[in-house]
């Protein structure tokens, strides 16, 4: 299985890790296209604040470093 990409990352690494991603827009982790799985993995193992919107649907993706910047949860 091609998960490794989601390895560490903090809260969202393990938020990502359990999330049904396969009834989702973006489909099985196993399906994403190496380009996703490569910024994901940079981006969850960064202390920069960072987020990635993907796809035509604007999927959007962050890393701990930008919790943070999105105000009370």
């Amino acid at each position: 299985m091609k998960t490794g990409f989601l390895d560490g990352g903090g809260e969202m690494g393990a938020l990502l890790r359990t999330h049904p991603w396969a009834r989702s827009w973006l489909g099985p982790v196993e399906q994403w296209p190496d380009s996703l799985r490569t910024v994901v993995s940079l981006m969850l193992n960064s202390p920069c604040p960072m987020f990635l919107l993907w796809g035509e649907q604007r999927i959007c993706l962050y890393n701990d470093g930008y919790i943070p910047l999105l105000g009370k949860r």
